[in-house]
């Protein structure tokens, strides 16, 4: 195996790339891979377990598995045959930059998660990556995300709608065929933050609901009772027809 690893100073370093073994995970890997400033990860020939015996495995270049998000992805296996997944900015970091720091996390200076170059990675925090998604806009924010229902259009639409008043909530949200809590927390600004257009004030908290809804499961429910009810609790009266 050691010997193996030592094909690494045959192997090209054509426009300047360099290779280094692979120390990620405490050591797991030692002697078994290497990785190269230009994103590229190899292996020298190795038996490998299986069942019933052993096989041989070639030296080889790895192929990259691209993830959904777009970053680079290569599957290792340790001595005892257990497999990693492991992004390959990972490994280039680890390499050529050194360990971690606690509390911070890879970037990609240029915003592109396939490009693994050394000179392409950084360690930065969480907040100075995610500024950097909205930068190179590669964010998953609003209709970016794979789970998403609604258009950013709708949801200035839906906010337009419920602040000039004459709809509720709970139309709102068998019109756009959503459920009621998210309309409730796009109407009150809670998510789709980065969109403009009016939001509406948070009037009651989930204490004062809880209360008027006993109210009114014991109070008749006639249109002055529940304006009387909204001025008690200083909110509009829409906020209680709500809660019926």
């Amino acid at each position: 195996m050691k010997r193996g690893i030592k094909l690494i100073n045959k192997l090209p370093t054509d426009n300047g790339e360099i290779w280094k073994p692979i120390t990620f995970r405490d050591g797991i890997f030692k002697n078994l891979y290497a990785v190269s400033n230009k994103g590229r990860v190899w292996t020298p020939g190795r038996w490998v377990k299986i069942r019933g015996g052993q096989r041989f495995t070639g030296a080889l270049f790895f192929k990259q598995k691209t993830t959904k998000a777009g970053y680079k992805e290569v599957c290792l296996t340790d001595n005892n045959s257990v497999e990693y997944h492991i992004l390959v900015h990972q490994l280039v970091a680890h390499e050529f930059i050194g360990p971690c720091p606690r509390g911070k996390e890879v970037r990609h200076r240029n915003g592109k998660p396939g490009i693994n170059r050394v000179t392409n990675l950084d360690y930065g925090t969480a907040q100075r990556n995610q500024h950097d998604r909205f930068t190179h806009g590669t964010d998953n924010r609003g209709e970016k995300s794979v789970d998403c229902k609604l258009t950013d259009k709708q949801v200035i639409k839906i906010r337009k709608l419920y602040y000039v008043g004459g709809i509720t909530l709970k139309e709102l949200a068998k019109e756009f065929k959503v459920h009621f809590t998210t309309i409730c927390d796009i109407c009150r600004g809670k998510t789709w933050k980065h969109l403009t257009g009016p939001c509406t004030k948070i009037w009651l908290n989930n204490k004062q609901r809880r209360k008027i809804k006993k109210i009114l499961q014991r109070k008749p429910r006639t249109k002055k009772y529940k304006a009387n009810l909204a001025s008690r609790f200083n909110c509009p009266l829409i906020e209680i027809l709500q809660l019926e």
